[in-house]
């Protein structure tokens, strides 16, 4: 509802539908899709992975979306990191244009992440990722749930200096090579992205208020007052970093604890910390949006002078109203 209400304000102010608003926008379309087709579905309506289908619908719909929304990321953070090191230059190019483009390059190449797996390794298997496995304690390194589940049209066999890899073998390396290419477009690409932008962004910044410091005020040895000055920046890079790293840490650690035990988890109560932590990084989807929209002068704005003509018309509506009702008395 969150991303839905703030879509719906943007598309409704034509002052806000500008080239840089259009990357936020269609963040706000990938995560209300994400809440609506796989986090409510999956985690209100409770929905069981009984059928291979479905359960691998839900499993690639998750990566998608995941993958669709900290792309937009990177998008956003470029965008600005342009629009401030750039400002002329951003001008020129900066076109709603562009931002489709980009846009529509981003879902593409989520879409084709996702459709990597079906169209090779996981094409003529009938397990899932979905379904929690926990490991076993007799065998750890290959996972008897899964050797009756893999079905394959010959038999597949890699030759390797040290042994010959049996097909459950191969599916795991296989799903552990996806996963981490998963994991790196998922945390540690963003992560990068906004350190590097957001990093660059704040030294102009302090470079910028320290030129000027020191022509009105003669001194540039007043490291404090910069920090006051630009306290906003400060807090903006601290609040956008932050809160990703917050919320996906713990999320990418459980994962990589997966993908140790052979796709499998060590126990329930590991399997239930991995869903706890898994249900927290999906909030950033909710979060990111708003961020973004507080440090956007223009969207902020808005919304203030929208809440002040919201508060004036029912003040005006309420005195409308007590007059009416006294000369009604009267």
């Amino acid at each position: 509802m969150a991303n839905l209400t703030l879509l719906v304000f943007i598309l409704n102010k034509p002052k806000l539908l500008t080239a840089s608003n259009v990357f936020l926008m269609s963040e706000l379309l990938a995560g209300l899709l994400f809440a609506v087709l796989y986090v409510f579905p999956r985690n209100v309506l409770k929905v069981t992975f009984d059928e291979l289908v479905i359960c691998k619908i839900f499993t690639y719909l998750g990566v998608l979306f995941v993958i669709c929304i900290n792309l937009h990321v990177c998008a956003i953070s470029f965008d600005r990191f342009f629009a401030v090191i750039l400002p002329f230059r951003y001008r020129q190019i900066a076109s709603k244009r562009l931002s489709l483009l980009i846009c529509g390059i981003i879902w593409f190449i989520s879409l084709l992440v996702c459709i990597i797996p079906i169209i090779t390794f996981d094409r003529e298997t009938d397990i899932c990722l979905s379904r929690p496995r926990y490991v076993n304690t007799t065998n750890a390194t290959v996972p008897t749930a899964l050797t009756p589940n893999v079905t394959t049209t010959q038999s597949v066999s890699i030759t390797t200096s040290a042994a010959t890899l049996s097909p459950v073998q191969v599916l795991i390396s296989s799903w552990r090579i996806y996963l981490l290419f998963v994991l790196f477009v998922l945390f540690l690409l963003p992560l990068t992205v906004l350190v590097i932008t957001y990093g660059s962004m704040l030294f102009v910044v302090f470079t910028h208020s320290k030129k000027v410091h020191s022509l009105t005020v003669g001194n540039t040895d007043k490291p404090k007052s910069l920090i006051i000055q630009n306290r906003k920046a400060l807090l903006q890079v601290a609040l956008i970093i932050g809160i990703f790293l917050i919320l996906f840490t713990p999320y990418v650690f459980a994962q990589i604890v997966y993908l140790i035990n052979d796709l499998k988890f060590a126990s329930r109560a590991i399997a239930e910390f991995s869903f706890i932590v898994q249900l927290i990084a999906f909030t950033y989807p909710a979060i990111n949006p708003f961020l973004y929209a507080y440090f956007n002068k223009d969207i902020s704005n808005e919304i203030v002078q929208s809440c002040r003509l919201k508060s004036t018309d029912d003040i005006l509506s309420t005195g409308t109203r007590l007059t009416t009702d006294k000369t009604t008395t009267t």
